[in-house]
Parts: structure tokens; sequence; C-alpha cells
């Protein structure tokens, strides 16, 4: 948008109806340096989410007669080693001052060094103000002893459910409970995690195997920040079931004794995989404070992972258990 304005503006000079440092807004008479903003003052920062990706808010006073109608908001790249536009337009508080948020993407090269923010002003007629710079500051990790919930209603995802078996006991048709589906993760110190989720099946024919059974499926690995070009990513690793990988959970039939989870020499071992690092802290700066949300599908779109855990070998056969759901988000509470 920027470069736009400044190329109506080069056409306007030519047109001579441009304003500028030596004429005035839209060709009226030029603006004097005491009606120009001087450079912010009282620069002060507010790590309001301190972290890798998180969330830093700038305040600053203008200083001088004119009012700025935008301000330049940067930041450092340590390092890179130079300034780049990181932050949202500012707005003006009802004290007068302004404020300005920035969002902290690092890269692995710089997750341990300095960075700080510069300001300037800027009002049509006038030449930029100087820059001012903050103080440094550092990010750290925002995943270390804390813990995620993502809470949906069966409004918020669709799937499908199919279970089959040689007897007559499983007659559906089958669904994901209208309970809902909820997860929970926790990101120890360590490096390492725990993921909880839970979810309900129904079937539609009373007595079908299945029916009304609400499990909890306990998982383990480790996790591990991975910077990219763009964005970061949290990597789950050597994921597997936790020893009780069940606890919690409540069928009638089968039994959960039964399931295939639950014998001897069963596979326990889950595949490696990511989810992005988009976490929103702006409700923050709200009075009061909201919820830090965290958002990402990838995980509970990966239900149907768990399901061949839930199958039953007995005299009628084995039971055969797949299906999908998909939601395209689920918001992740900081608890």
């Amino acid at each position: 948008m920027r470069s736009a304005t400044l190329s109506a503006c080069a056409l306007a000079l030519v047109l001579g109806g441009c304003g500028d440092s030596s004429s005035g807004v839209g060709g009226g008479p030029p603006l004097t340096r005491t009606e120009c903003p001087g450079k912010p003052a009282k620069v002060t920062v507010n790590q309001v989410a301190p972290f890798w990706s998180g969330l830093v808010a700038i305040t600053f006073t203008s200083s001088g007669k004119g009012m700025p109608s935008y301000s330049d908001v940067q930041l450092f790249d340590p390092a890179l080693g130079a300034y780049s536009q990181n932050g949202s337009t500012p707005f003006q508080k009802p004290d007068g001052t302004f404020l300005a948020l920035v969002n902290t993407p690092v890269r692995e090269e710089s997750k341990d060094l300095d960075f700080k923010i510069r300001v300037r002003s800027e009002l049509d007629g006038c030449a930029p103000s100087d820059w001012v710079e903050s103080t440094t500051f550092k990010l750290g990790n925002p995943l270390p002893n804390t813990t995620w919930v993502a809470d949906l209603s069966p409004a918020e995802y669709s799937g499908n459910l199919n279970i089959s078996q040689g007897g007559p006991k499983t007659v559906g048709p089958y669904s994901f409970a209208q309970t809902g589906l909820k997860e929970t993760l926790e990101f120890k110190d360590d490096g390492t995690y725990t993921d909880v989720v839970s979810f309900g099946i129904e079937s539609g024919h009373a007595g079908d195997l299945y029916d009304g059974c609400q499990f909890q499926v306990h998982s383990e690995g480790q996790w591990e920040i991975k910077f990219l070009q763009y964005n970061s990513t949290v990597l789950l690793s050597q994921r597997k079931l936790s020893a009780n990988p069940l606890g919690g959970s409540t069928c009638n039939s089968p039994s959960i004794a039964q399931m295939a989870v639950n014998q001897p020499g069963f596979d326990t071992s889950l595949p490696p995989t990511s989810i992005g690092l988009g976490i929103d802290y702006t409700a923050l700066l709200y009075s009061p404070p909201g919820k830090v949300k965290w958002t990402d599908a990838s995980l509970l779109n990966s239900i149907s992972t768990y399901l061949p855990f839930l199958t039953v070998t007995d005299l009628n056969g084995t039971t055969n258990i797949n299906g999908y759901l998909n939601t395209n988000q689920a918001h992740y509470e900081k608890q």
C-alpha cells in the first residue's frame, strides 16, 4: 500500500499537486518545521509476550506541534544486522500516547540475541522525523511448562466413522459422539510432552458394540521448536502411547481390557508430526486480559490414527474401525 501511495505522490509531483517538505499538502501552502511532528519521545517497550514468535508493544508520544498521520515501526533482526518493517500502524490511546504492536519472528541464529525496535513520525507535507530506538530486549521459548486445551463442540468439526465385524453387533450407523472433542497438550521443560485426546462413539442402533463409549487416548514423546525461513514449527518426535494408553476411558461393550492396545506385544509407536507455532497473544492487551490462543488443526485431524488401537478380536472375528475427522480450526487455550 505504501509503495502505491508513493507512486501516486510521484505522479502528483509531476503534475504539481502533491505536498512535500517544500510544498503544502495537495499543492497548498507548505508546512513549516514547527507544524511538523518531531521525533517520537518517551519510547517504551512492553514485552506482552517476550517469546519467539511472540508479541511486543511499543508506546511513544509525539513531539513538536504537528500530529503524525503515520509512524514507521521496524524490528531489528540481530542475525542480519538490519531493520525490517514489522509493526502495525500505531493507534492513539485516550491519553495521547501512541501504541504499536510488533510480532517477533526469529531464526536459529537470532533466538538468543538482543532485539530492539525503532520508530519515526510522518505527516504529509513534512519530511520524516529522525528514528528513535528502543532499549534492547531478549526473547525466549514460549512452550516449557505450559498446558494448552482445545475443546470443540460438534458444530466445529465433521467426520465419518465405520465399524464392522463378522457378528451382528455393528449395525450402525456410527458417528463421533455429540459430547464433543477435547485435546490437552502439556509441554515440559525437559523437552518431553504429553497429549490426551478425548472423544466418544455412538451408534444409531441400540446395543451395538462401542455405542456410548468414551475414550481418552494418552500419548507422549519429545518436542522441539524448529525455525524455518518464514515461520516456526513444533516437531513432535519419538511419539508413542503412554503406559496406560486408555486411562479414564469407559466402554461397556467391548471392555477396555479387550481392546488391541491393551494386548501384549501391541505396537504403541506413533509417527512424528509437526504443528505450526501460531500463537495469538493479542488478548493479553484487553481489559480484562483474554486468553492466549494457539490455532492448529493438524493433530485433531489425525484422530483416525488412534482408531485401530480400539479394535477387538473375539470369537466373532476382528472389528474393523476406520473413519476421519476434519476441523478447519482448533483453538488451544493456554491454561
